[in-house]
This record gives C-alpha cells, structure tokens and sequence, in this order.
C-alpha cells in the first residue's frame, strides 16, 4: 500500500493503523463535544477489539464497545 494512499473509513471497510494491518472498522464514533477528530472502533484479526482516534493519541486496546466509546469521547 503506498504511503500517500488514502483509506476509506466506512463501517465494514478494513484499514492500516501504523503497524497494524488488516483492522475492520466496526463502528464511527462522533465526538463533536470535545473539538476531537470522530473515532472509531476497530477489531484486530484476533477478535481484539480497539478505539482509534486519528491525530489524538493512536490505537488502544479495549474490552468492549462501551469502553471504546468512553475512550473515543473522553
């Protein structure tokens, strides 16, 4: 994939996040309270589930959608 392509980032498209290939994007999450960019939640091929939030921090494990979303819109 080249460096300067850019991802689409609709739920059920699969996406590169650094290191990390392959991420299915299970869910966009709006953040307009907190003047962040939206996040998402992501799930890793190993059934691990993560929160992303472009520009504020990168990728972070979570147990669970809720904690993602606590996550994204803290």
């Amino acid at each position: 994939m080249s460096a300067n392509k850019r991802q689409n980032w609709e739920v059920g498209n699969t996406v590169n996040v650094g290191f990390m290939q392959g991420l299915e994007v299970l869910e966009k999450v709006a953040s307009p309270a907190n003047w962040r960019p939206d996040g998402y939640v992501l799930l890793g091929s190993a059934g691990q589930l993560y929160a992303f939030v472009p520009h504020a921090g990168g990728l972070k494990k979570v147990r669970d959608r809720a904690e993602a979303v606590e996550t994204i819109t803290q």
